[in-house]
């Protein structure tokens, strides 16, 4: 479920910290609000390979496709950097570290969220008016930055994998995302303390630890699972792997049947030959769906499941404070139970 590299919450799987996302997004990464109906009217959709892309439409477009989308403008700012700028453009791409107040990529996350109130604002004045561009944010943090690239840096012919659009963020979602965006770029880094870990302010504590799953961990903490049932089979897998980790190590206060629970429906699941992943809607990764008549495909899979979840009920646990009776712990427990049907 992890795909490869973006920015802050729109792009929070990358970065490790969703959705979840724009698709993951909260205070592990704030959510997308849309609601109908859309406001304001929209422009017609871009053509093939229209550049710069306009950000009422990234935000239309998979979760995937808009790190997709950043990847390719990042590779182009990579491009277009000489001499000395290549190492400061690599270090403005770098994850925040630990006493950053906001990291360059938390800029161009904020930048976008202003810019798309503000594009909102003007065409529901004039519907004629230019739209805000993502490349053109992109280009205006970089000068704010010190950074002059010949030629500006866009993406071009960009091809979405998935057809299929988002609703339309509305005006009060965009409102809404802006007040996420700013309190989560300027988040806290660094291993989260046991204060942190006994009572969260967010889930953020979930992309600050090194968990093979950091999406999954967030979902079971927050228990929004909206995203992850589009990888029911994979998320059923993990969670089984991970109560019996916990349940060895809490025998009294970790409920069995979540396991159990957990392997008749992926065993159900099997026997009526349904599809091992489920991608449509808002994939969550790269993760292609599964072929359900691949018997050596999903052994693999499911050794690769069950041991990324034993891994994360051992990181879970080596940091939780105060062991089966730490407040995270408690709640994942809870809501993996909620999950699987158990409770």
């Amino acid at each position: 479920m992890k795909p490869a590299g973006a920015t802050a919450l729109i792009f929070s799987a990358v970065l490790q910290i969703s959705l979840f996302a724009p698709a993951a997004t909260t205070q592990s990464a704030p959510s997308k609000n849309r609601r109908q109906p859309p406001a304001p009217a929209l422009s017609v959709e871009p053509s093939t390979g229209q550049a710069p892309m306009e950000i009422w439409f990234f935000d239309r477009m998979q979760g995937d496709d808009e790190i997709a989308y950043v990847n390719e403008l990042m590779q182009a700012v990579d491009a277009a950097a000489k001499g000395d700028q290549v190492a400061r453009v690599q270090r403005f791409f770098k994850d925040k570290q630990p006493g950053e107040t906001i990291s360059g990529l938390g800029q161009f996350e904020l930048k976008i969220a202003q810019a798309r109130v503000k594009d909102m604002e003007l065409v529901a004045k004039n519907p004629k008016a230019p739209r805000a561009r993502v490349d053109d944010v992109m280009d205006a943090v970089l000068e704010q930055n010190g950074f002059t690239l010949t030629p500006k840096p866009i993406v071009r012919n960009f091809q979405r994998r998935f057809a299929n659009l988002r609703d339309p963020l509305t005006m009060a979602g965009a409102q809404k995302e802006l007040e996420d965006v700013r309190a989560y770029v300027r988040r806290n880094t660094g291993t989260p303390t046991d204060a942190e870990l006994e009572n969260p302010p967010d889930a953020t504590w979930t992309d600050r630890l090194d968990f093979e799953e950091p999406r999954i961990m967030r979902a079971l903490y927050t228990g929004d699972f909206v995203f992850v049932q589009h990888y029911r089979a994979q998320v059923l897998t993990y969670i089984g792997a991970m109560n019996d980790y916990l349940a060895s190590r809490c025998p009294n206060k970790f409920d069995q049947r979540i396991s159990e629970q957990a392997n008749v429906e992926n065993g159900l699941r099997y026997q009526l030959h349904l599809p091992t992943d489920m991608p449509a809607g808002n994939p969550l990764g790269q993760r292609p769906s599964g072929n359900p008549l691949d018997l050596r495909r999903q052994i693999q899979q499911t050794l690769e499941d069950t041991d990324d979840g034993k891994k994360d009920a051992e990181i879970l646990y080596n940091h939780a404070p105060f062991k089966c009776d730490t407040g995270i712990v408690v709640k994942i427990h809870k809501n993996m139970a909620a999950f699987v049907g158990a409770r």
